[in-house]
């Protein structure tokens, strides 16, 4: 009996030791298993994150590569303007250099710096030194050929030496009586050019043919 207790005993403690063993055996392919999948979700993880950086660098070469596009489009944009604008501005010239050599070809002179000092010589012998005479001078270089090109086209080619001579006159203030002075006419006919004035420049009656001449660039 003892011979046989003792066996049970020694047989459950061997098949004690076995469960453990078992368990551990479990525990350890469970520990494994968990491993495994701690590792294929951090794998997945990382998949997801090049996937993710690869769409990024995807997108940010799409974004660079739309913005180079619309800097492109920009700059195309501007470049016609450009061209545009080189084109207005070369008739601009071509028109003007046209204008200056017709108003040149009227006044019969090389340049409008000579019609102008003819006026100014003109001034000092018809009006003698004096403050109203230097005040003169002094607007009429600011006169530049613009302005005379500009009267001379809105009148569209009608106005002669003679009342562009009187143009200048009226842009630098020159009193009616000094005009007349200067070219020795009557004070009535001043009136008269200016009423002429307006009708080749396309002006009301009722203008005001001071202003008009105090608003050329």
């Amino acid at each position: 009996m003892i011979i046989a207790l003792l066996l049970v005993v020694r047989f459950l403690q061997l098949r004690r030791k076995n469960a453990i063993a078992q368990l551990q055996i479990v525990q350890l392919k469970k520990d494994e298993a968990d491993a495994q999948i701690l590792l294929k979700e951090e794998m997945l993880k990382r998949s997801e994150l090049e996937k993710y950086e690869a769409m990024l660098k995807t997108r940010f070469k799409e974004q660079e590569i739309e913005a180079l596009e619309n800097q492109f489009v920009a700059l195309t944009v501007q470049k016609e303007k450009l061209e545009e604008q080189i084109v207005n501005q070369t008739e601009a010239l071509k028109k003007y250099e046209t204008q200056l050599a017709q108003i040149q070809t009227k006044l019969e002179t090389k340049s409008i710096s000579g019609f102008l000092k003819e006026i100014k010589q003109l001034i000092r012998s018809k009006l003698g030194e004096n403050s109203r005479t230097k005040a003169y001078l002094q607007k009429i270089e600011r006169i530049n050929d613009a302005m005379l090109i500009q009267i001379d086209m809105q009148s569209e080619g009608q106005l002669s030496p003679a009342h562009l001579r009187y143009c200048v006159c009226f842009i630098i203030g020159m009193s009616i009586k000094d005009i007349a002075a200067c070219f020795c006419v009557e004070i009535s006919s001043i009136h008269t050019v200016r009423s002429r004035l307006k009708h080749q420049l396309k002006l009301d009656q009722d203008a005001d043919l001071d202003d008009y001449f105090s608003r050329l660039p």
